[in-house]
């Protein structure tokens, strides 16, 4: 069985004023993993593991199989990971019941997948409205690693059939669920404005990148890592073309 898990941050001492997570959430997330999970399962943590060292060991003697996909604050050496009984990858691929799922930290902008599942938002709100996504939050999923069972693949396979984006609402039933939604899990925590905002600076990346010059590009993840910098604020337009104009001459 694989089990997906996001975000645990284990030892980060402002997630509980952060994301309204109860005090002693590790010892939550530790018992519940323990009761979840067998040693020949798979568990895929979908990054944002720990923000204390002493944390990857725990973890990594809890039950099953464990792959990291490493996400913006597993600034670890990869041998604290290593050492700790974690593989360690990027992101990955898994083809099941039929269809293509990209598993990773950020939203993965611009995938060729049929779907892809992520964490880091600590909500599940979407703003790429040309790609399929499923978000996972550790506070919506009762702090335990999610099963993808037959009936988990089951809703997948059919958004990816209907080229249909889950809801806010759907994705927490899936995800079983016992927090109310909140403003965030439909706009972000930077509010409704800021969300439309960057859903339009990503519509304006994918009109950049399918222009013929760009869509030839080897390197195409360079240029969506640019797109998801801009769409997030990090850098203007005029930089964004910039940055792609270069990264397209510098391939030849």
């Amino acid at each position: 069985m694989y089990f997906l898990i996001a975000d645990t941050h284990m030892g980060h001492e402002n997630i509980c004023r952060y994301c309204n997570r109860p005090k002693g959430f590790e010892k939550i997330v530790m018992e519940r993993w323990q009761r979840a999970v067998q040693p020949k399962d798979v568990v895929i943590h979908l990054g944002d593991l720990a923000f204390e060292e002493q944390w990857v060991a725990k973890m990594g003697a809890l039950p099953g199989r464990k792959i990291l996909l490493r996400g913006n604050h597993d600034r670890f050496p990869i041998e604290t990971y290593l050492n700790a009984g974690w593989i360690v990858m990027e992101s990955m691929v898994l083809k099941l019941s039929g269809i293509r799922i990209v598993l990773s930290h950020r939203p993965m902008l611009g995938h060729a997948y049929d779907i892809n599942i992520h964490g880091h938002q600590h909500d599940l709100h979407v703003s790429d409205e040309m790609r399929l996504y499923f978000p996972v939050a550790l506070e919506h999923t009762r702090y335990a690693p999610v099963a993808m069972t037959e009936d988990f693949l089951k809703a997948i396979r059919s958004f990816a059939a209907r080229n249909h984006q889950p809801s806010p609402k759907k994705v927490h039933t899936i995800l079983g669920s016992n927090r109310e939604l909140e403003e965030r899990d439909f706009f972000g925590g930077f509010g409704k404005e800021a969300n439309n905002e960057c859903r339009r600076r990503i519509k304006e990346g994918y009109d950049l990148l399918s222009r013929p010059e760009t869509a030839r590009a080897s390197r195409g993840y360079r240029l969506w890592h640019f797109v998801r910098q801009y769409a997030e604020g990090e850098m203007d337009a005029a930089e964004l073309q910039r940055k792609i104009r270069d990264e397209i001459a510098a391939q030849g």
